[in-house]
């Protein structure tokens, strides 16, 4: 038998424990009846005792519902921080990834300003060895001398002759 099955049976008890009382006082008083003393403290201390169990079995219910409660709280309690700290973890993930990308923005305008200073270089090269040149062969030697700069840009180690040895070659 559950505990909701057990307060009602003793609910249902003290009902008819209350009814047998108003039953034998109204029957007392219609036919006279008088009954020992001892049976009315009798059937008192059982409509009480009755009335104990059901308050007590009713507050255990309480109890139990508010231990269950108490659990939910705590596994919700418990989503909300694993929620929290997966969000701590996206957004540090996300500041990385902006950051990551700042630096892609920064090489990217690196890069940007390394090719437009080796068309600058390309085209005072051109100035200064063909001055008279057209416009098109202009173009040409610009587009011709434009991978060799870019690879002297990139090429790691590479180290000018000191003045000396220049001129001694």
């Amino acid at each position: 038998m559950n505990k909701s099955q057990s307060i009602r049976t003793s609910i249902i008890l003290t009902g008819l424990t209350i009814i047998v009382i108003i039953f034998i006082v109204i029957s007392s008083n219609l036919l006279s009846i008088t009954f020992p003393l001892p049976f009315y403290y009798i059937v008192i201390a059982l409509t009480i005792i009755s009335l104990i169990a059901a308050l007590i079995q009713f507050s255990g219910v309480r109890n139990e519902k508010q231990e269950y409660l108490q659990q939910e709280l705590l596994q919700i309690e418990t989503q909300k921080a694993d929620i929290e700290k997966r969000l701590e973890l996206e957004k540090q993930e996300l500041e990385l990834t902006r950051e990551r990308l700042e630096l892609a923005r920064q090489r990217l305008d690196l890069e940007k300003e390394h090719i437009n200073y080796v068309l600058e270089i390309a085209n005072k090269i051109v100035d200064t060895l063909y001055p008279n040149v057209g416009q098109q062969t202009k173009e040409t030697i610009i587009n011709a001398l434009i991978p060799n700069l870019l690879q002297l840009s990139e090429v790691k180690g590479l180290e000018l002759a000191p003045q000396e040895e220049q001129n001694e070659i």
